[in-house]
Parts: structure tokens; C-alpha cells; sequence
């Protein structure tokens, strides 16, 4: 996982390509747990959309730090919209959304 920040998402995944690739693997192949997650801008802007609230993927929303049962509520809302059938709700930022498939891939 990643913090795509100012970057475009595009350019996160290729460097994590090319990490995988420098450590001998570069395959991400269905039969290997690898998953790739990108936040545009950072994990605390996919959090705050999981809770219910509008973002844009340039604010930065790192401040004030999610609360501990904040982090609690978003993984829950996030486990509804993974599931089979779920869908992102109307919050969802784009790099959140696209994200969705590879958070299916994590075994239940």
C-alpha cells in the first residue's frame, strides 16, 4: 500500500511494479496474496468517504489523526462494499472505487 499524494495512481502502481519485479516476482498472478492499494491523496481521505463524508482527492484530511473507532466504522462500511453484490456508496472517491477489486481478493 501506498499514498498516491500528488501523484497519479497510474504512476504508484508502475513503482510497485517495478518493486516487485526488483525483489524476483513480477507476477501478480491470482495464485499469489499480493494486492495492490493506492489512496488519492492518503488512506485518511478513504476513511473519511467510508464514514459517510464528501472528499476530493486533493485535500489533505490527515489532520486531526481518524479516532480509533472512526478506523473501526470505515473498515466495517468498507467489508459491506466488498462484499459480493456490494457496491461503493455515493462518498466513494475514484481511487477508492477502483481500488474495490483488488480488496475482494482478500480471503475471507
Amino acid at each position: 500500500m501506498v499514498d498516491a499524494d500528488t501523484e497519479m495512481t497510474r504512476r504508484r502502481a508502475a513503482q510497485l511494479s517495478d518493486a516487485l519485479e526488483a525483489a524476483g516476482t513480477n507476477e501478480r498472478r491470482n495464485d499469489k496474496h499480493i494486492i495492490v492499494l493506492i489512496p488519492k491523496r492518503h488512506v485518511e481521505t478513504w476513511i473519511r468517504a467510508l464514514l459517510g463524508n464528501q472528499v476530493d482527492e486533493l485535500t489533505d484530511y490527515t489532520r486531526p489523526t481518524p479516532a480509533p473507532k472512526h478506523i473501526k466504522e470505515a473498515a466495517a462500511e468498507l467489508d459491506e462494499w466488498t462484499r459480493p453484490g456490494g457496491n461503493p456508496g455515493p462518498t466513494s472517491p475514484l481511487s477508492l472505487t477502483a481500488s474495490l477489486p483488488e480488496w475482494r481478493k482478500i480471503p475471507s
